[in-house]
């Protein structure tokens, strides 16, 4: 499974998927902003993103291990990611539900703390056969 974490706070996201992984020894935790910062050819950054991410998945599924992978509200990327990675891909949005995107779960920082946060991953990490809502 993947969670695809996403939020306008780089610190907030990191720091929430790293509190999350490190109660939970089957999960690993990957910035995309760590792939972002590899040079790639104009125009073949989001396919080569893609299959990197597809791999790291898949070597950890090899080893039954799971993903949290964060990235920016604003990410290019993430309809892409969510898409790709489905259907073993939960979206996770830190922010307001009326941001326009359709996601999983939406989570507001603004009246959520980060142990509120990373408390709701744990449940999304241990049952992720849960219904589509929000945590307000």
């Amino acid at each position: 499974m993947v969670i695809l974490l996403d939020g306008s706070s780089n610190i907030g996201r990191v720091t929430i998927a790293e509190k999350a992984v490190d109660e939970h020894e089957s999960w690993r935790h990957l910035a995309l902003e760590v792939l972002a910062e590899a040079a790639l050819p104009e125009g073949e950054e989001s396919e080569a993103h893609l299959q990197v991410i597809k791999k790291c998945v898949a070597a950890l599924a090899d080893d039954n291990l799971h993903l949290i992978l964060t990235l920016p509200a604003d990410s290019p990327h993430r309809d892409l990611l969510a898409f790709a990675l489905k259907p073993d891909c939960i979206t996770v949005h830190l922010g307001e539900a009326d941001d326009g995107n359709d996601y999983d779960f939406v989570v507001n920082p603004a009246v959520r703390s980060v142990n509120d946060v990373t408390k709701f991953l744990h449940t999304i990490m241990e049952n992720d056969d849960m219904s589509t809502h929000e945590l307000e």
